[in-house]
């Protein structure tokens, strides 16, 4: 009934199968083991060793596994990872490129073999219990012994690796004729200390931990020895139909693939397998630190390749696992086979795979010359990330490089240059080597023009103009560069909570500074600002205002706050062409505080922050102590010497408050006094006196606020000092329409490039918004054609209170500053394709690096705006491709935004795992440069122009008063 000659021979892959053991063939697996009472086992000895050592002429990668024998169709099981590589079978994951001072150690010791006697017996054996749907053979024997293969790698010096390969082959001598003791000269064992790595592949798991090879050639004859430390070799695979006669030969049928197909599919799955496993150990940690400071868009543009070679390979993987149990199966005799080579899923993974290659050689290559460069005090510059491009002269050049302060004299040449012209490269570097020895402090920089437009015609030499050294100060003036000039404008923000009597503050506060003293206020209409409504007894009820009621909001009700957003009045300072603005702040309550924070994003500087507070409350609430923290988180812990406490209703307790210099006390009793008069209000003498003292003592209190603001206090000014982790949150979500937006328009017109013309493009225009508007999100939007493509366009709607354009819930409404328009220009963009894809790439890491931020400030990581926008975005496109004919170009976008979407997860998930907070001076850095970059640069002008309408929309300039001659320069305080 049996028969070996049907008996399959494969190498053992593990080590737990025994003799009975079910196995698939299919896919390489072991089942279940038979109950072996039953059967007899035999044993014959076989010992026999072998001792070699490989040596290989060229760079490259073998298949290791082919070379140590392992079967053709259990390597294409393990690279599609049927099963799991263990022992001896890892080796076909080996990772490093072989080369010439690669050497391959291999000890092969074959003790014996046991196999089944009396196999007609097992037919007695009940077939129920056996997997009879996948088992297709029986381990019938199985030879053991010792199977160990060790990679040196050695270094690249002729002297050193001619006495190590000496040393190999004694130690071969010793293993291959059974001695015993391995003896060496003194010092011949230090020399393993020179190789550069090792790695061990063994079915013996002991010999795979350690890590000296001459530790492992000594436990080689101890273990040859001893039997029982041996393990699998071999299985020895008999057809299920000799144990089982009546068992389904269609189950148990195995045909083995066509070899042609194999070896393809073989050689396809190893090239591609080795190319993803090789970029982690080329572009090892030096490297990569090296390359993600020095070419980081690189850098990127390699994880991408390498995340899509990754995913195409699994996708191609699992199809063909598929595929090639049918065939082995016999299920799939007369499919075309074939097909699968001519798939197109197929082909982009073999071109990814090449790319790959390709991409990391050169890196690889390029880190090396930056490193080389680096060992001799060059600077790498890469001339893409310096905004060099075609039709720069040399003048635009030089200015492009002059940010480099250290650096005089730039060596400039591409790769192609390198190669083409090594010995003129060699020269001019040399050269500057040579200038450096003479000029220690300037160092020579390389400034690489491989990844930029602009193309040179032979490598040179560019000289940077030293910059001039400035002048030293004679007469240093104490706070010249920051107090304020004469003709600056004193912005001082007021805050206070609700029904502190801000209103009636400023309206006070423009008359004493206005009028010299009551009397002259009374012969002219005073001064209102804003309207007032107060209760001046039981008897009299006054309202006063001079404004239009249109353009300010009014009060009919007492003691309810009228400011319900932010408002300005600028007024001239008398004597001076200074301008004082007063900010008027709704109430300090949370709900209003993103309203303020968002106005004060857009002010130049801030002179004062001054809480307004009344002097008979004894206690100050939560809503305060919020402010006060959201004000020094804002503008940063330095604005607190710019905040003073201003002081209401002192006149009932004498004007007596704590005397420190922020703390300033005003009564308004003289003001309400002075508009009660105009209601024909009439007064005894007591009281006029009152009022008199109350004038004089605000007056003079005003005055000392101005000048103290003027004197005393630097002007905390946004540019230098205005640096806080919330203004960069709010400057960051500002940010998000226009990168979107942009990434999303570039993604556009690169279709347009790939799929069309190259002499057309999608424009974007922005038109400022003058009056509040919004996105709405529940309305649905447009479909416009422009070309051959397809763009949703948002529908603007004008917003008060609620919405006037529909009917929608207003939080569904995004706010929005300023309105796109789209065009399809029939002519070549300013920008080049390579800078499209350059500016693509940054803003994409550009919107996790502030993603990432943000997550880290808040706290709060259920919701990203930039992934929320990016996947509205796609399925938007997914919409047009449904429902718009023709939608080629939008297929592509919807294609080339899902790239976008899972590199900028990528790259978020990179962040978040390295586990460092972004500095708030990177987070700077970064808000400013991308807001300069093309089609972003329009979108944020358009923000601060569409919130400076809005500021002079809510801000009245008070005209000048003949009556008011006071001079500031000249009071005495």
């Amino acid at each position: 009934m049996y028969s070996p000659t049907e008996t399959m021979l494969l190498t053992a892959t593990d080590n737990a199968a025994c003799l009975g053991s079910l196995y698939d063939v299919h896919r390489d697996q072991i089942l279940e083991a038979l109950d072996m009472n039953i059967m007899k086992t035999s044993i014959i000895q076989n010992q026999k060793v072998l001792c070699t050592i490989q040596k290989y002429r060229t760079n490259n990668s073998p298949n290791l596994a082919e070379i140590m024998g392992i079967e053709h169709e259990l390597r294409l099981s393990l690279l599609l990872n049927f099963i799991p590589k263990i022992g001896i079978s890892r080796i076909i994951d080996y990772s490093h490129t072989i080369n010439p001072y690669t050497r391959c150690f291999r000890y092969h010791y074959s003790d014996r073999i046991e196999y089944l006697e009396n196999l007609d017996q097992t037919t007695n054996l009940s077939q129920t219990a056996l997997s009879m749907n996948s088992a297709t053979h029986i381990i019938s024997g199985v030879t053991i012994g010792i199977e160990t293969v060790v990679i040196l790698q050695l270094p690249s010096d002729d002297k050193i690796t001619h006495d190590i390969d000496i040393l190999l082959e004694k130690i071969r001598n010793f293993l291959q004729n059974n001695i015993e003791t391995i003896t060496l000269m003194l010092g011949e064992e230090s020399l393993f200390d020179q190789v550069l790595s090792t790695t061990v592949y063994s079915n013996i798991p002991k010999l795979e931990k350690m890590p000296k090879f001459i530790n492992i050639c000594r436990a080689l004859y101890p273990l040859r020895i001893n039997p029982k430390e041996h393990r699998l070799l071999k299985f020895h695979l008999s057809p299920m139909k000799w144990f089982f006669p009546t068992c389904n030969p269609e189950s148990t049928r195995n045909l083995p693939l066509e070899p042609a197909f194999r070896d393809m599919i073989e050689h396809d799955l190893f090239h591609s397998w080795t190319v993803i496993k090789q970029t982690n150990s080329k572009l090892d940690n030096r490297t990569k630190v090296l390359l993600e400071k020095c070419l980081p868009w690189q850098m990127m543009d390699a994880h991408r390749i390498y995340s899509q070679t990754k995913v195409y390979h699994e996708d191609v993987a699992e199809r063909l696992r598929s595929l090639i149990v049918s065939i082995r199966r016999g299920q799939n005799v007369n499919a075309d086979i074939g097909q699968i080579f001519r798939d197109e899923s197929y082909i982009l993974w073999r071109k990814l795979t090449d790319d790959l290659n390709m991409y990391v050689d050169h890196l690889q290559a390029k880190a090396q010359i930056i490193y080389e460069l680096q060992q001799l005090e060059f600077d790498y510059c890469n001339a893409l990330d310096s905004g060099i491009q075609e039709g720069d002269d040399l003048i635009k050049i030089q200015q492009k490089l002059t940010r480099y302060e250290s650096t005089r004299h730039c060596l400039c040449s591409d790769d192609d240059l390198k190669s083409t012209d090594l010995l003129s490269w060699n020269g001019l570097r040399d050269r500057l080597i040579r200038e450096q020895e003479n000029h220690v402090k300037l160092r020579p920089m390389y400034v690489d023009f491989s990844y930029c437009t602009y193309k040179l015609n032979e490598t040179q030499i560019i000289s940077l103009p030293m910059k001039p050294v400035p002048r030293p100060r004679t007469l240093p003036i104490p706070n010249s560069s920051r107090s304020t000039s004469t003709t600056d404008t004193i912005n001082i923000l007021l805050l206070g909570e609700s029904g502190v009597g801000k209103s009636t503050f400023i309206n006070a506060l423009v008359n004493y500074l206005t009028f010299e003293c009551l009397n002259q206020a009374l012969l002219n209409s005073p001064i209102v600002l804003i309207p007032v409504c107060f209760r001046l007894d039981e008897e009299h009820l006054v309202r006063f205002h001079l404004i239009e009621e249109t353009d300010h909001e009014y009060s009919n009700s007492l003691d309810q706050t009228i400011t319900q957003y932010c408002k300005s009045y600028l007024f001239h300072l008398n004597g001076t062409q200074t301008k004082l603005r007063i900010i008027d702040t709704p109430s300090f309550e949370q709900e209003n505080m993103e309203h303020i924070l968002n106005y004060l994003n857009h002010l130049t500087h801030v002179n004062a922050l001054c809480f307004l507070l009344k002097s008979n409350v004894p206690q100050l609430n939560g809503s305060f102590q919020s402010c006060l923290k959201q004000m020094c988180k804002f503008f940063g812990e330095k604005v607190r010497s710019n905040i003073l406490f201003l002081f209401t209703h002192t006149r009932s307790i004498s004007y007596t408050p704590d005397d420190t210099e922020n703390m300033f006390r005003f009564d308004n009793d003289a003001f309400r006094y002075l508009v009660a008069t105009q209601n024909s209000i009439e007064f005894n003498n007591e009281q006029k006196h009152d009022y008199e003292l109350s004038w004089h003592h605000s007056k003079k209190e005003s005055t000392q606020l101005i000048e103290h603001i003027r004197k005393n206090l630097n002007v905390y000014r946004r540019d230098e000092d205005w640096r806080s982790i919330r203004l960069a949150q709010i400057e960051i979500n500002s940010m998000i329409r226009p990168i979107l937006e942009t990434m999303k328009n570039i993604i556009r017109t690169l279709s347009l490039w790939n799929m069309e013309s190259t002499q057309v493009f999608i424009q974007l225009n922005t038109i400022t918004l003058r009056h509040p508007s919004a996105i709405c999100l529940s309305c649905s939007k447009k479909t416009h054609r422009f070309g051959n493509i397809w763009i949703k366009i948002e529908d603007v709607h004008e917003i008060d209170n609620e919405c006037n354009a529909c009917q929608c819930p207003m939080d569904k409404h995004v706010r929005i500053d300023y309105e796109l328009q789209h065009s399809l220009v029939q002519q070549p963009s300013t920008l080049h394709v390579s800078e499209m894809m350059h500016l693509l790439k940054q803003l994409c890491t550009v919107s996790a690096l502030f993603a990432h931020y943000l997550f880290d400030v808040t706290e709060n990581r259920q919701y990203d705006p930039f992934l929320d926008g990016l996947q509205k975005m796609i399925n938007e496109e997914a919409e047009i491709c449904h429902a718009q004919d023709p939608h080629y170009l939008n297929e592509f976008v919807f294609s080339e935004l899902k790239k976008m979407n899972n590199n900028y997860k990528n790259q978020l998930q990179n962040l978040t795992s390295n586990s460092k907070t972004t500095s708030l001076t990177t987070i700077y850095q970064w808000i400013l440069t991308a807001s300069k970059y093309p089609i972003m640069a329009e979108q944020m002008a358009a923000i601060r122009e569409s919130r400076q309408l809005l500021i002079k929309k809510h801000e009245y300039e008070v005209p000048n008063y003949p009556t008011n001659q006071l001079d500031y320069t000249n009071i005495s305080m």
